[in-house]
């Protein structure tokens, strides 16, 4: 069985695929129920460790995403807008999504000025988004008393500038 597949308008291009499915000769012809349940679990196994594979992959590739996105942004806000920032905490809530925390001086945190802040992260955050990566900012002024054991226990375990 042979299957062609052509690209539109009759113009060949190099994307033209044909399909040849491989054909094996059984060497068996009936197959124990032990064989069977060996080959149920063997395949079951095999498929749990690629999709714990592709799963992680897919999580690296995201977190060092949200990590360069949160950075660079840290590293904007500083320069072209003056304003001055901390450190920035990051939590991942799932393999696609992932939180980050600014802290900003309190003077700028309750400056006008601050809410062009507010809408450039809404602008980033729809640049960035897609239906495989979330991002999402946050920002907070700094105190005195900021205990970083409170925001390392709700999951922001990455930190990003300051000491």
């Amino acid at each position: 069985m042979s299957m062609t597949t052509s690209s539109k308008k009759g113009v060949s291009t190099n994307t033209d695929w044909i399909l040849k499915p491989r054909v094996e000769e059984k060497t068996k012809k009936w197959y124990s129920a032990d064989e069977m349940i060996d080959a149920y679990f063997k395949g079951r196994k095999d498929q749990k460790d690629e999709s714990e594979k592709i799963l992680y992959e897919k999580f690296e590739k995201n977190l060092q995403q949200a990590k360069e996105i949160t950075a660079d942004f840290f590293a904007l806000i500083m320069a072209e807008h003056k304003i001055k920032c901390k450190f920035a905490k990051l939590r991942a809530n799932r393999i696609t999504d992932f939180d980050a925390i600014i802290v900003v001086s309190q003077s700028d945190f309750i400056s006008d000025e601050f809410k062009k802040i507010y809408s450039l992260a809404r602008k980033k955050k729809e640049e960035v988004n897609t239906n495989t990566f979330q991002i999402s900012f946050t920002f907070m002024p700094e105190t005195k008393n900021i205990d970083e054991n409170k925001l390392l226990s709700d999951g922001f375990i990455l930190r990003y500038g300051g000491k």
